[in-house]
């Protein structure tokens, strides 16, 4: 739940009562908290960091600062891609937007709808048609997979599970790191986790969460769609055709494969890297989930 001087403060950035601003929690993804803010008829969805045990911003993976976040949703609000952002505040680490009255985040099974992969073909296209405003960095999977996975190791002594997933899909993870860095290019802005819940629709579909927003080739979105959703090849040749269009793919089943893999890679490691040593730890089980797709 939102803490009362943060409450307090938002009240202030918002300029209303802090006694009559109601909060109540979102569904959550791993690296952050929600809350909907209700003050009147007036609603907001709030974008929080995690807490820690202790009480200390926890921070999952490297992110897009704050104001290159705000500059991001801003060029998507103007294309009606995401909602509008009302609130950026450093200080909280709070994004307040408005709230998408009536909108339902998709599932995986709903994505998987052929209706719905076509839907998202053209909100993709969209998005990477847009101007990247300055802070973006180019996507390096060469370097986030060095990282990942001496991150992943842990301090000596930790207690890891998954270790031996770990050891063999090291150097496959690299492997596709760089055959990716040699067969695609930075030119799209890309927003970089496509799970289900990071999708919105309420009639038309609007894009939350852009923190790991990238310049990458729109391979990577439309690998990340199909890897973190459950796609199979008939759902994997939809989504080619939708987004390029019939006879004009550009690349082949298996490439697109190969991306998906990799985008799987990186989210066991990403996961395993950043998750905590408790049995209910959520990254760590997101990591055994992912294991379990990647077997």
């Amino acid at each position: 739940m939102i803490e009362q001087a943060t409450l307090a403060r938002l009240a202030t950035l918002l300029q209303v009562d802090a006694a009559s601003l109601q909060a109540q929690p979102l569904p959550g993804g791993l690296s952050n908290r929600g809350c909907l803010l209700r003050y009147g008829s007036e609603k907001w969805a709030v974008r929080l960091p995690l807490v820690s045990d202790a009480g200390e911003t926890a921070r999952a993976g490297e992110t897009l600062s704050l104001e290159s976040e705000r500059r991001v949703l801003a060029v998507a609000a103007d294309a009606k891609l995401a909602p509008e952002v009302v609130v950026c505040d450093d200080e909280t680490g709070a994004l307040v937007t408005r709230y998408v009255e009536s909108a339902t985040s998709l599932t995986a099974e709903r994505v998987r709808e052929r209706v719905n992969i076509d839907r998202i073909a053209v909100t993709l296209r969209r998005l990477h048609s847009l101007p990247a405003p300055t802070g973006i960095s180019a996507f390096r999977p060469t370097e986030l997979a060095r990282a990942c996975i001496d991150a992943s190791r842990g301090p000596p002594g930790a207690r890891r599970n998954l270790a031996d997933e770990r050891r063999v899909w090291g150097p496959d993870f690299r492997d596709l790191a760089q055959a990716y860095e040699a067969a695609f290019k930075p030119m799209a802005l890309c927003h970089n986790d496509l799970v289900a819940a990071n999708i919105l629709d309420d009639g038309q579909l609007w894009l939350v969460d852009f923190e790991y927003a990238v310049l990458a080739d729109p391979v990577l979105d439309l690998a990340g769609l199909a890897g973190l959703n459950g796609f199979g090849p008939a759902h994997c040749h939809r989504l080619l055709d939708a987004y390029y269009g019939p006879e004009r793919v550009p690349i082949s089943l298996a490439q697109l494969n190969q991306v998906i893999r990799l985008v799987r890679l990186m989210a066991f490691f990403w996961a395993l890297a950043h998750g905590g040593d408790g049995p209910a730890d959520e990254l760590k089980g997101f990591a055994a989930a992912m294991a379990a797709v990647l077997r």
